[in-house]
Formats: structure tokens, sequence, C-alpha cells
């Protein structure tokens, strides 16, 4: 068993949605074809010595399906350009052709948006993957938009900095795709969003047109911030090839802690006393609750050290700053924080953990990073993002397990210090589609409605994609999605780049 760091006096007593598939017909909107003299075309255009058009169906069958493998595209086609360049050659002659497109990253997204709906062409951004360099008197990295975050991670790591976001699906995701969708991860609560820290943009337009804004100055007050308007509008816009992002310095030192608790109105006093107490030090405050605890129990290897009778678990990452101390008295210093810290929030808090090294370290937050996992190794599963005032995350997943009964296993869990719950319920295995699609009536409209009942936003870190955007008017009024698609409608007029999502 893993020895721990007890705290002293604490011991107390993967459509997502098959009913999407084929729903909407984009040869009804006026797209070409793909034929013979495309696939000759694009041949020509784009560069050797990889593969980069790709045609069997046996190839593309991964660029076709999401992430859970439940929603599944016609496309006939893979681009999988190499430079900014060969991207706008493809979409001049698509929107000339009136080819409709997907562009797509590491295709890790949850609502649909990376995947074709019907037959587009799907443009990979996988070999633009070329870190361009760092520049540290500004603390900025500008890098192609196809490089894997964890790449970027390692690649950052000997300077001593990092990118500004991070999640569990770092070893999968692409930056671009992390911009296009506006990512937020665990991160966010210390270092703010894609928004605040991307200096640059480079972006294609669906007529090829290319916007070079890659001068990486951190203050430049010139006209539009034209860029703030391809961040998070997965892509429907246009396509991002290159970013510069501003990158904060690692840690000194860093730990974490678990926390068991069986009163919500504890979890909302010990993350109310994080926040002020910790204050600069705080770096992470992550949420589950038992359910997500006992789901992990049974269908992954993975151990709480706090075992799985509480209620609710609160993991919390700290971190020191100190460039003048050497590293163990950074840590020491961590530590020491870590006590004072219990030591305020006794009262609420049943037992306790802090980790001794960096397994353990990493075996706390695996028991974050890994939920999903368990989820959806336990059947189909439906996961909603959500955004809702804190008090009220106990409730909402209590209203939608009663709703599914005891058809499925429903929990809770997220980034509770910025109120985003992540609510995922899987059903007893993975070949009960018709019991799935029943549930799946059950549940929507249902659940967006609850959304609203208690205040909330639809789509916290996840996007709209195609699942939700029939439900966008819920946050957004008829006068802001007019004006979308009036934004639409000025970049991309012959609506060929990623049809059909975010709005319809």
């Amino acid at each position: 068993m893993l020895r721990y760091n007890k705290i002293l006096g604490f011991q107390k007593s993967s459509s997502r949605r098959p009913t999407l598939h084929g729903l909407l017909k984009l040869s009804q909107c006026g797209y070409s074809k793909l034929n013979s003299d495309d696939v000759t075309h694009f041949k020509s255009i784009l560069s050797k010595p990889e593969i980069s058009v790709v045609e069997d169906q046996d190839d593309i069958a991964s660029y076709n399906s999401d992430w859970w493998n439940l929603m599944r595209g016609k496309s006939q086609m893979v681009l999988r350009p190499s430079s900014t360049e060969e991207v706008s050659q493809v979409l001049k002659y698509c929107n000339s052709r009136h080819l409709p497109v997907v562009p797509q990253g590491g295709n890790t997204g949850l609502v649909g948006g990376s995947v074709p709906l019907n037959d587009e062409i799907i443009i990979s951004l996988n070999r633009m993957n070329q870190i361009i360099g760092f520049d540290s008197s500004f603390s900025i990295v500008k890098t192609q938009a196809g490089v894997v975050l964890q790449r970027l991670i390692d690649y950052l790591q000997p300077f001593g900095y990092m990118p500004p976001v991070d999640l569990g699906a770092r070893g999968s995701c692409q930056i671009g795709g992390n911009l296009a969708t506006n990512a937020g991860g665990i991160k966010l609560l210390k270092y703010n969003s894609l928004h605040a820290n991307t200096i640059g943009l480079k972006v294609v337009l669906p007529d090829g047109t290319i916007l070079d804004d890659m001068r990486a100055l951190r203050k430049d007050n010139t006209g539009y911030h034209l860029k703030h308007l391809f961040i998070g509008s997965e892509g429907t816009l246009g396509i991002i090839t290159e970013t510069a992002i501003l990158c904060p310095k690692i840690s000194a030192a860093s730990n974490v802690a678990l926390f068991a608790l069986n009163s919500f109105d504890h979890v909302q006093e010990v993350l109310t006393a994080s926040k002020e107490f910790l204050s600069e030090n705080l770096t992470a405050i992550e949420y589950f609750d038992k359910e997500c605890n006992l789901i992990m129990k049974d269908n992954t290897k993975i151990f709480n050290p706090l075992g799985y009778a509480h209620n609710y678990y609160l993991l919390i990452e700290i971190s020191n700053f100190d460039d003048t101390s050497d590293v163990e008295t950074n840590t020491k210093a961590i530590e020491q924080k870590f006590f004072k810290f219990f030591e305020q929030v006794s009262d609420y808090v049943q037992d306790g953990v802090i980790a001794q090294d960096k397994f353990q370290f990493n075996s706390i937050w695996e028991l974050r990073e890994r939920i999903v996992e368990g989820f959806v190794s336990q059947g189909l599963a439906f996961t909603y993002d959500f955004s809702l005032p804190i008090d009220k995350f106990p409730a909402f997943v209590e209203r939608m397990s009663d709703r599914l009964g005891n058809h499925a296993r429903t929990g809770g869990y997220g980034h509770i210090g910025d109120g985003n719950i992540h609510v995922q319920a899987s059903i007893k295995g993975h070949d009960d589609l018709e019991l799935y699609q029943k549930l799946e009536t059950k549940l929507e409209p249902w659940v967006f409605d609850l959304v609203e009942e208690f205040e909330g936003s639809i789509s916290a870190e996840h996007g709209i994609g195609s699942f939700k955007s029939p439900e966008l008017h819920r946050n957004k009024s008829d006068e802001m999605i007019k004006t979308m698609g009036q934004m639409k409608q000025i970049f991309d007029p012959n609506r060929i780049l990623n049809p059909n999502k975010l709005f319809q």
C-alpha cells in the first residue's frame, strides 16, 4: 500500500449521441461532391515525403469517429497539409468548388465539433507539428497548431516555463484545437484562459486569405484584436495554423493534497478558505463525489488512499514561486503552508493526505483525471460540461440521477474553483444501444432546462460543437446569435468551414 503523509488530527470516526448520426444533410446546402479531379488537384498541392492525402476508408476510420467512438462521419478524404501556405491553397480551392471541410486537431473533443456530420473533407493539422521557438525575454512560445500539448510541455520544461493550459488529454490534444475550443482545464484558476494568454495567431480564412498576427509583442494596441474572434470559434471562421502564447514559469516546488468531506457545506467552507489562505500559492482545486470515487474503484486499478466511504473529495495543489531558494527549502515551505492550511480547515475535513513524492503526486492527480475512464469502462456514457453556481453542484447531480433511476450510474466532478462541473452517467453495458437512446430522450432537452433553472451555462469549457448547437439559444440572446451569424456570413459566405457546428 502507498504510504502517504496522513494529515495529523484529521482521522475522525468517452455522435456521443448515435441519434445525431446522419441527421444533417449537408448535400442539401448546395455543396459539391468530391470527384477525381479534386483528388488530383489536392495531390498537386500537398508536399511530400509523407502521404498527405488519405483516401482508403480503413485508414481514415479514426478521423471519421469522435473520441467516444459513437459518432461516425462519412468523409471520403483526409488532407494533411504541412504549412500555412498549403492550408491556404486547400481552402481557396474548396471555397471555389463549394466543398465543405472540417478542421481537425487531436480529435479529443466531446461535443462533436471535429468530426464530419456527413461527407465533408477533413483537414487534419497533425503534420503541422513544429515548435518554432521560445522567446525568454517575453516568455512567449511560437508553435504550429498541430503540436501535441504534452510535447509543448516537454519542450518548455528546460527553459523553466510551461504552457498556460493543462488538461487530461495532454498526450493527444493539439494546441490549435485547444485554442479553437478555448479549452479550460485544470490550471485555469491560476493561469486564466487561453484568451488571456494568446499573444498572436496565424489563421487561414475560408477563401484562403492568410491573417498573420504573429508579431509577438506583449503590448500592441492597434485596432481590432482579431485573434480573439478565432479563439473559441470551433473552426467555423478560420483555421488556426500558428500561435504565440504567453507562458508562466514552472513553480520552484509544488505539492498536492486530497481531502475527504461528508458535507457539501464543508466543501464550500474549504473552498473559500483555500482561496483566502493559500492565495498566490493556489494552483488548482478539483472536486469529485462518492459515485465518481466508487466507479473508479469498480472499473480501474487506481487506489484512493482515503478509501471509499466519504461523500465528497477535494484535490488541492499549491506551488511556491520563490526562485531565490533551493528546491529543498521551497519544498519544505510548501509543506508547511499546507499544514498551516490544514489547521484552518480541521473542523470541516474528515480525512486527508499529502503526497510525499512525485509518484504519490501523480497518483492523487490520477484520481481526478481518470474519472472519465471509469465511466466509459462501465458502459455507454453521457457526459455534460456545465458552469453552475457552486452551491448547486450536488442538487444538480441528484436531480439527474433521479431522472435516470437505476438504469445508470451518475456522478459529478470538475474544476470547482471556477464553477465548472462535469456530470457523467453511464449505463451498465456497452451494447444496450436501445436503452441508451431511451435514456437520452429522457435527458435531453430536460438537462438543458435544468441548467437554465439553476442559472448556469450549457458549456463551461468543451464548446458547443454539433451536440449542443440546438441549445445555444439558452445562453445567447437572439441578437447575439444573429450577430454571430452575420460574422459567419462575412468570413465564410459559402458556409464551407465546419458547417452546422456551434450554431445552425
